[in-house]
C-alpha cells in the first residue's frame, strides 16, 4: 500500500509529465557543448539542462540559436536554476557569434555561487539569431544551469528596442565566420589589411541575410584587391558551401567590382600559399532587392525636335522585359518612338562613385507634341519581379545640364557651372552623406550669365574654409529641378606643393656581385605614399628577381603601424582618428612624414638590366617622377660559366690616351695569375676556353697609360666569376685499427645534393657499424698550381669492429647540380690483403719430365690453383697424357672465426712429361681465394739453364756470441726472392735475433775455361746472442724466373 504522501507525489509527477507532453517541450543534451552548437528554435520551448562536473582548465558552453521562420520577433532566451562559480560568466549576443552586440552579461556577486533559485528574466534578440556563451573559468567543481529558448512572440520577453544591428562592422578574423547581411554596409578585410597578410591562410566567411522573409539577395562590392597572382585566391560561392556554384575566383590586382548572389547566402573563401603575400583585400557586403534596381532619377532632355528619357538599371538575373508606359498604356516602337536597351556603366546606390556593368534604357520621341508630355513609367522585369520608376516629361524645360566644373586645390574650392530653369536645388555629397554648411565648409550659388527668360546659367561653389587634409577627396554635386536631376562626381585633389618631393641627397646605384640596388630618398606631407618602378615602359612587379621596399626612417612599410605610424582614416572607420598634417607644412627632413626611401633590388642582373629606370612617387596629392640612369660599367660585376664551357670577360675603358689593359686573377687575397687578354682598341677581352673549378675567383682589370706609365683609374674594375663544376675530390686518408676503419675524403663543391658510399660494389646504408658523416671543413685546393685553403667539406665513413667482408675497395660518389665525381679508396685488410702471403717455387727434372712445384701460404682456406702456359689453361687428361696436376686439398681446415684468420699452407705441382723444345717457357700458377687472385710465374728452362748458380758454398764466421752465414751467387736475370730457413721455418728481420743482408757486388766467375766478370749477390744471415736453440741446419733458397737453387750448412756448437 502507498502512503498518502507517495500518492500525492506520484500525481504531481504525472501531472508535470502530462503538461510537458501537451506543451510539446523539447529537451536537448545535458552535456556542455565545447564548440558552438548550432540549434533552431520553434514556437515551443527547447531546454538545455546542464549539470556537469568540470575538471582541469577553462571550459566554454556555446549555443547559436536560429529562428527559421518569418515571425520577425527574434528569439526569447531565459536562464534559470543557476549554480555557478563567482568567476564564471554568461553572455547573450544579438547575432550568430560573439562579434555581435551584447544583449546581457551575468556574473555572480555573492557567496561565490549563484543560489539554486537564481534566474534571469527572458531576453529577446532583434533578429533571427542569438548566441549564448557560458564560460567556466575555474575547475574541479560541479556547475548547473537551465537554458530555455523559443521563437519570441508579442508580449513575451523584454525586446531590446535600443539594440542596434551590427552595422558598419569590419571582420578580418580568419576562420569559419558566420555574418549577417543587413540593408546597410558591413566590411570584410584580409587579416592585417592593409599590411601584408600571412602565409598558408584558409579563411571562410559565410554571409546570410538577416531576414529570410523577403526575396533579397547578397551583394558584395570589392574596393581593393592585391593578392599574389595565381597562387593566392579569393573565391565567391553562390550559396553556403564550397559545393555551391562559383560566382568569381579572383587573384592578383583587381579594380572595383560588384558580385551578386542569386539567393540569400554567399560563401567567401580566402586561401594563400606559403610565399610572397600581398596587401590583401577590402570589400563590403549587404542585402539588396532581387528585383531590378533602377537608378534615381530618370533623366530627361527636351529640345524643339526631340524628347528623351534615360533610365540606368541593374538586374541580378537577366531581365526579360523593359518598357515605358504612359496613362496605363505601353509605348510601342514606331517611327516617332525609339526604344533602346544597351550595356552601360551605371552607379550603385550603396557605393557612390563606383560604376559597374549594367544597362541603359532610353525612349526617344521625335517631334514631340503636347500629348507626349506628362507622367511616364519605366518598368524592368526579371525572374524575381518588376521594378518601376516614375518620370515627369515636362514641356519647355529640361533637366539641369552641367556644363563644366573647375577645381582650385590651393584654397580647396570647387565651382560647378550648369544651366537650368530657375526652380532648382543644389546638393553636395561626400562619402554618401549629404553635406550641410558649417564653419569649415561654405556653399553658395550665383548667376554668372543670363541667356533668356526661361533658362539661366549658374555657378555652384563649395569652399573649404580650412584647407586641411580631410577636406580633400571625392565629392558629388547634384542639381535638381522639377523636370529631373543632373549629377557629377568631382575629385578635389591636393595642390602641387603636397606632391612627394625628392630630397637633396642623390639617388644611389650599387652593384655588389650579382645584386644591383637603386634607392631614392623623398618626403611626403601626406601619409601612406607609394613608389612604383618602371624599366622602359614596363612596370616592375615584386618577384624573386625584383624586391621592392618602401622605408620610413629605416622602418619597412609592413612595420609602420607597430612603430607609431598614424593609422589611416579608412582603417579606423572613423573620420577623426587621424588629422593629417596641414597643407603647406614643414618640408624639411625633420617633418614627421618625411625621410622615405624607395628601394629596388635586382638579383642575378644581366646587361639587359642597364638603362633608364623611372620611379613614380605618389600620395593623395598626385605623382612625382624621378629618372635614374644606370650606365654600363667598364667591367660587368659578375659572370658564370659551367664546367667545360667558354666565357669571355670584357673590360671597356674610354680614355683620351692609349691605355694598355690586362687582368689579374685572384682568390681572396692571393693572386693566382696575371693574364694579358686580347686588346682591341679600348676593349680588352679575356677568353677562358674551357672552364674548370680553378678558374673561379675575382678578375681585376688593370690599366696603364702607355705614354706616362701611370696607372689608370677604373671605376668598376672587378668581376666575380662563378664556375659551376662537378665536385673536386682531394686525396683521401685511410686509418685502419684493430676495431675501426676510418676513411676521410676532403672535397670542394657547391650545392651538394647527394653523397653515396659503396663497398666492394654495393651501396652502404648508414648503420650503427657504418657511420657516414659530412661536415664543413677547410680544404687545400690546387688553383693553377697554387695551393689555397678554401671552405669545403669533409665526408667520412667509420666502420666499427670490421670483419673481413668490410675490407676491400670503397668508393664515394658526390653529386651536385653539375654532375658527379667519384673516388675509389683501397681499404684492404693489412694482414689478409694478398691472396698468397708467400710462395716457394721449385723446378726439378726427372729424365724427360719436369716438375714445377709451388708451395704457398694463405689466410683463406678455400683456395684454387690453375696453371696456364702461353695464356692457355693447362689441364689434366691431355690427349697425350702430357700434364699431371697435383694440388693438396684444404677442405679439412676449419675457418670458425673470420675476424681471426687461420694461416694455411698448400702446394701444387705441375708435371710436364715428354719434354720438347716448345714446352720451355713461363708457366703461370693462378691462386684464387676470397681475397682475390695472385699470379705466380714459374720459368721452365732446359735442365740447369738460367737458375741461380752458387759461386761458393755456405760459409760460417762465428764469434763467441754471434754467427755469420753467407753465400755468393749470380744469376743472369737477377733474383726474385732469397729465403733463409732453419729447420724448415722461414727467418726474417722482424726480430732482433736475425739480420739478413743482400748485397749486389761485382765478382769474377770461371766458366767455359775463362774468367769473366759478372754481377753477383752476397746474401748474409747474422744470428745474434747465440743460445742452444740457435744451433742446427740452416738453408738458403735463391729464386729467379727459371727456378730455385738452395744450399744448406750445419751450425754446430763448439766443444769446450
Amino acid at each position: 500500500m502507498y502512503s498518502k504522501m507517495e500518492i500525492t507525489c506520484f500525481r504531481l509527477a504525472l501531472t508535470w509529465i502530462t503538461l510537458l507532453a501537451v506543451l510539446e517541450v523539447v529537451f536537448s543534451s545535458t552535456v556542455c557543448p565545447g564548440k558552438p552548437n548550432f540549434v533552431t528554435s520553434s514556437t515551443n520551448y527547447t531546454y538545455a539542462n546542464i549539470s556537469q562536473y568540470f575538471s582541469g582548465g577553462q571550459h566554454t558552453c556555446a549555443w547559436v540559436i536560429e529562428r527559421n521562420d518569418c515571425g520577425g520577433k527574434g528569439i526569447e532566451v531565459t536562464l534559470t536554476n543557476l549554480a555557478l562559480h563567482s568567476s564564471d560568466t554568461i553572455t547573450i549576443y544579438d547575432g550568430p557569434s560573439e562579434g555581435y552586440p551584447v544583449l546581457a552579461t551575468y556574473a555572480q556577486r555573492r557567496n561565490n555561487y549563484y543560489r539554486h533559485s537564481s534566474s534571469f528574466g527572458p531576453k529577446q534578440s532583434s533578429g533571427r539569431f542569438a548566441t549564448v556563451v557560458v564560460r567556466i573559468r575555474s575547475s574541479y567543481d560541479n556547475r548547473r544551469f537551465h537554458l530555455r529558448y523559443r521563437d519570441a512572440v508579442t508580449g513575451l520577453g523584454v525586446p531590446l528596442s535600443t539594440n542596434r544591428s551590427n552595422e558598419n562592422a569590419v571582420s578580418d578574423r580568419c576562420g569559419d565566420e558566420l555574418l549577417l547581411a543587413y540593408p546597410t554596409l558591413n566590411s570584410i578585410t584580409s587579416p592585417g589589411y592593409p599590411r601584408e597578410y600571412g602565409n598558408s591562410l584558409d579563411c571562410k566567411w559565410k554571409i546570410v541575410s538577416d531576414d529570410v522573409c523577403n526575396d533579397d539577395v547578397i551583394q558584395v562590392n570589392i574596393h581593393a584587391l592585391s593578392l599574389e597572382d595565381t597562387y593566392d585566391h579569393l573565391v565567391f560561392y553562390d550559396g553556403e558551401t564550397e559545393l555551391s556554384p562559383v560566382l568569381r575566383k579572383l587573384s592578383g590586382n583587381k579594380k572595383q567590382e560588384v558580385i551578386i548572389a542569386s539567393g540569400q547566402s554567399m560563401l567567401i573563401e580566402f586561401k594563400t600559399d606559403d610565399t610572397a603575400p600581398g596587401r590583401g583585400f577590402h570589400l563590403t557586403y549587404f542585402r539588396t532587392i532581387a528585383t531590378p534596381s533602377i537608378s534615381d532619377p530618370v533623366t530627361t532632355k527636351v529640345t524643339k525636335n526631340m524628347a528623351e528619357m534615360v533610365a540606368d538599371f541593374m538586374s541580378t538575373t537577366p531581365h526579360s522585359v523593359v518598357f515605358f508606359s504612359k496613362d496605363g498604356g505601353i509605348i510601342q516602337q514606331d517611327v516617332r518612338h525609339t526604344l533602346a536597351v544597351t550595356k552601360a556603366k551605371v552607379s550603385i546606390e550603396s557605393e557612390p562613385g563606383v560604376k559597374v556593368d549594367g544597362f541603359r534604357a532610353s525612349l526617344v520621341i521625335t517631334d514631340p507634341t503636347s500629348q507626349d508630355f506628362g507622367v511616364y513609367k519605366v518598368a524592368v522585369k526579371n525572374a524575381f519581379g518588376v521594378s518601376e520608376s516614375v518620370v515627369f516629361l515636362k514641356s519647355g524645360y529640361s533637366v539641369p545640364v552641367i556644363e563644366n566644373y573647375t577645381v582650385f586645390p590651393g584654397n580647396a574650392t570647387i565651382m560647378v557651372k550648369f544651366s537650368s530653369d530657375p526652380n532648382f536645388k543644389v546638393e553636395w555629397y561626400r562619402a554618401q552623406k549629404l553635406l550641410t554648411a558649417r564653419h569649415d565648409l561654405i556653399m553658395s550659388t550665383e548667376v554668372y550669365q543670363s541667356e533668356d527668360e526661361n533658362k539661366f546659367t549658374y555657378a555652384a561653389n563649395l569652399i573649404g574654409a580650412s584647407p586641411i587634409e580631410p577636406v580633400y577627396g571625392d565629392y558629388k554635386c547634384v542639381i535638381r529641378n522639377d523636370v529631373g536631376a543632373a549629377e557629377i562626381y568631382i575629385h578635389l585633389g591636393f595642390p602641387d606643393t603636397e606632391l612627394p618631393k625628392l630630397l637633396i641627397t642623390p639617388s644611389s646605384v650599387e652593384m655588389n656581385d650579382d645584386v644591383m640596388t637603386m634607392s631614392v630618398n623623398f618626403d611626403s606631407n601626406i601619409a601612406y605614399p607609394t613608389a612604383t618602378w618602371y624599366h622602359g615602359n614596363a612596370q616592375i612587379e615584386a618577384s624573386e628577381k625584383y624586391r621592392l621596399a618602401l622605408n620610413r626612417n629605416g622602418i619597412n612599410s609592413s612595420d609602420w603601424l607597430s612603430s607609431g605610424y598614424p593609422i589611416s582614416e579608412s582603417l579606423a572607420n572613423v573620420s577623426d582618428a587621424y588629422q593629417y598634417p596641414s597643407l603647406g607644412g614643414d618640408r624639411t627632413s625633420t617633418h614627421p612624414n618625411a625621410n622615405y626611401t624607395a628601394t629596388l633590388t635586382i638579383s642575378q642582373f644581366t646587361p639587359e638590366h642597364f638603362g633608364s629606370y623611372l620611379v613614380v612617387l605618389e600620395n593623395s596629392a598626385g605623382k612625382a617622377n624621378h629618372l635614374i640612369d644606370v650606365t654600363t660599367p667598364e667591367v660587368f660585376p659578375y659572370a658564370t660559366c659551367n664546367q667545360g664551357g667558354t666565357i669571355q670577360l670584357a673590360c671597356n675603358v674610354t680614355s683620351c690616351s692609349d691605355v694598355s689593359l690586362s687582368w689579374i686573377h685572384s682568390v681572396g687575397d692571393v693572386v693566382i695569375r696575371k693574364l694579358p687578354g686580347n686588346q682591341d682598341e679600348a676593349i680588352n677581352t679575356l677568353t677562358i676556353p674551357v672552364c674548370i673549378y680553378a678558374d673561379a675567383g675575382t678578375y681585376t682589370c688593370v690599366g696603364t697609360d702607355q705614354e706616362t706609365g701611370s696607372d689608370v683609374v677604373i671605376n668598376h674594375d672587378k668581376t666575380t666569376l662563378a664556375v659551376g663544376s662537378v665536385p673536386v675530390l682531394m686525396e683521401p686518408t685511410v686509418a685502419i685499427q684493430a676495431d675501426l676503419i676510418l676513411i676521410e675524403v676532403p672535397f670542394y663543391a657547391e650545392d651538394v645534393r647527394r653523397i653515396t658510399w659503396y663497398r666492394n660494389g654495393e651501396r652502404i646504408s648508414p648503420s650503427g657499424r657504418d657511420v657516414i658523416d659530412t661536415d664543413p671543413s677547410y680544404v687545400n685546393v690546387s688553383i693553377h698550381g697554387i695551393i689555397k685553403r678554401l671552405s669545403g667539406h669533409m665526408t667520412s665513413i667509420r666502420v666499427f669492429s670490421p670483419t673481413v667482408e668490410r675490407f676491400g675497395i670503397y668508393k664515394v660518389t658526390i653529386t651536385n647540380d653539375m654532375g658527379s665525381s667519384e673516388l675509389n679508396i683501397d681499404a684492404g685488410n693489412p694482414e689478409y690483403a694478398s691472396p698468397v702471403t708467400s710462395s716457394d717455387i721449385r723446378v726439378t727434372y726427372d729424365g724427360s719430365s719436369a716438375l714445377l712445384s709451388m708451395t704457398f701460404t694463405s689466410y683463406f682456406p678455400q683456395s684454387s690453383v690453375k696453371w696456364y702456359f702461353k695464356g692457355i689453361e693447362v689441364r689434366e687428361h691431355h690427349p697425350a697424357n702430357k700434364y699431371v696436376i697435383q694440388t693438396n686439398s684444404s677442405n679439412q681446415v676449419h675457418d670458425s672465426d673470420q675476424s681471426v684468420r687461420t694461416k694455411v699452407t698448400m702446394s701444387s705441382t705441375l708435371t710436364v712429361t715428354c719434354l720438347k723444345e716448345e714446352d720451355y717457357g713461363i708457366y703461370d700458377a693462378v691462386v684464387s681465394n676470397q681475397a682475390g687472385k695472385t699470379v705466380v710465374p714459374v720459368r721452365l728452362a732446359e735442365s740447369g739453364l738460367g737458375v741461380p748458380q752458387l759461386v761458393s758454398e755456405l760459409v760460417i764466421n762465428k764469434t763467441h756470441s754471434m754467427a755469420e752465414i753467407s753465400a755468393s751467387f749470380h744469376t743472369p736475370s737477377g733474383y726474385r726472392e732469397i729465403s733463409w730457413l732453419k729447420g724448415g721455418m722461414a727467418l726474417n728481420n722482424s726480430s732482433a735475433k736475425y739480420h739478413i743482408v743482400n748485397e749486389v757486388v761485382d765478382m769474377e766467375i770461371f766458366t767455359d775455361g775463362e774468367t769473366v766478370e759478372r754481377t753477383g749477390v752476397i746474401t748474409r744471415l747474422d744470428v745474434t746472442s747465440l743460445t742452444d736453440q740457435d744451433y742446427g741446419l740452416y738453408t738458403v733458397q735463391i729464386y729467379n724466373e727459371f727456378g730455385m737453387t738452395d744450399n744448406s750448412i750445419m751450425l754446430d756448437k763448439e766443444c769446450t
